[in-house]
């Protein structure tokens, strides 16, 4: 379900940085999520003063609202809210099965 595109390469002057691209069939509200964890990550290790174990993460760049919606396959099993209710709208009835699409789960509020 990850919709992180390379925005630049690493290199020897620069760090490679990324950057997310809704998806047609994916409801707004889970990249506003995905933000708000890759968030909190950060504050946790600037207030704990903790160094991440492993590889650091790349810079993420907040989408681009000039930017097309990228059109891959939507995922199968998630919670029926997750997919953008316009486009559910949109399919036949057997894609929507095919789907096999979960009962809907409430996601956090993180506008506050």
């Amino acid at each position: 379900m990850s919709s992180d595109e390379t925005e630049t390469e690493a290199s020897r002057t620069s760090v490679k940085q990324v950057r997310r691209r809704d998806k047609v069939w994916r409801d707004v509200s889970l990249a506003r999520m995905w933000e708000a964890v890759e968030e909190y990550d950060i504050s946790v290790r600037k207030t704990e003063l903790k160094e991440k174990l492993g590889n650091s993460g790349y810079c993420r760049l907040p989408p681009l609202a000039t930017d097309s919606v990228s059109v891959g396959k939507a995922v199968l099993f998630l919670p029926r809210n997750f997919y953008s209710p316009t486009w559910w709208l949109s399919q036949h009835e057997h894609a929507q099965y095919n789907l096999s699409s979960k009962p809907e789960r409430a996601l956090p509020d993180y506008s506050k």
